[in-house]
């Protein structure tokens, strides 16, 4: 590794340059919490009540080993609410350090753009995501601190300034946009 801390670079049988800091044999642990920001015409966000942990939160979870981003949080969205979108753009990247006391790994949370509804009656909590939630709501922006812990709070707010500003980014995997 070089003083400044960049590490070296090697290549990938596919020809992609592959970071070599890390041991191989023992690669870090991150969690990526893929969820997605929905609106409808009145600007009111949907949130999702999971039964095992306090608050509600934007429908969406966390990708499985080797699954796009984007992917993960369409798959998500879709057990969550039915809702069918086309996720290619985040909004916000929230890093999420790593916590002993509440035995969680470090990761980062994305959220994705998942547009406005117009028709926000199609969202209905699936029978078979009855089990991990017991609940889908519409919430106004200023009424989300009173549904939400404060982390997930400031996360909603900031990634529908960055809706509301036209900052999105799109989703890549390996270089090339992401499959949605």
């Amino acid at each position: 590794m070089d003083p400044a801390g960049a590490g070296t670079t090697t290549s990938r049988p596919e020809g992609d340059a592959v970071r070599t800091d890390i041991d191989p044999a023992d690669p870090p642990r991150l969690r990526r919490e893929c969820v997605a920001l929905i609106r409808n015409g009145h600007g009111a966000v949907l949130l999702v009540k999971p039964n095992y942990k306090s608050g509600w939160q934007l429908p969406g979870g966390h990708a499985q080993e080797g699954e796009p981003s984007a992917v993960a949080a369409a798959r998500s969205l879709k057990g969550e609410t039915g809702l069918v979108r086309q996720l290619s753009h985040v909004l916000l990247v929230d890093d999420v350090p790593a916590s002993d006391e509440e035995r969680v790994a470090a990761g980062i949370a994305l959220v994705f753009d998942g547009g406005t509804l117009t028709n926000d009656s199609l969202v209905k909590l699936p029978e078979e995501a009855r089990e991990g939630l017991s609940g889908v709501k519409w919430v106004s922006p200023q009424g989300i601190d009173g549904y939400t812990h404060s982390c997930e709070g400031r996360r909603i707010r900031a990634a529908i300034s960055c809706a509301d500003q036209g900052m999105r980014a799109p989703a890549h995997t390996l270089g090339s946009p992401a499959p949605a």
